[in-house]
């Protein structure tokens, strides 16, 4: 293969992809769509720290925290607490 078809190619899923991503995706779907390339592995022993960060980014997408993640005391009313010291999750 040439360059220019390599090129060509990674241009177009590129543009594949940039046009299937919505706001209302999941966050591991970009995840799962880059894995599903072969653009990405998961080396041996790190699908822990991998199952724990996709289960904490859909729980925060599930309960549509992203627009206050920023506002500790807006995420801190949204999750039922009532003061800034801990608060029981669940």
């Amino acid at each position: 293969m040439q360059l220019f078809d390599v090129d060509l190619f990674v241009n177009f899923e590129l543009d594949n992809a940039l046009s299937r991503v919505t706001f209302d995706q999941s966050p591991t779907a970009g995840l799962h769509y880059l894995m599903g390339l072969g653009t990405i592995a998961i080396y041996k022993g790190d699908h822990g720290d991998w199952d724990r960060m996709m289960r904490m980014s859909n729980q925060i997408f599930r309960s549509d925290l992203q627009p206050i993640l920023h506002d500790r005391t807006a995420l801190i009313t949204r999750l039922g607490g009532n003061s800034l010291g801990q608060i029981d999750l669940f």
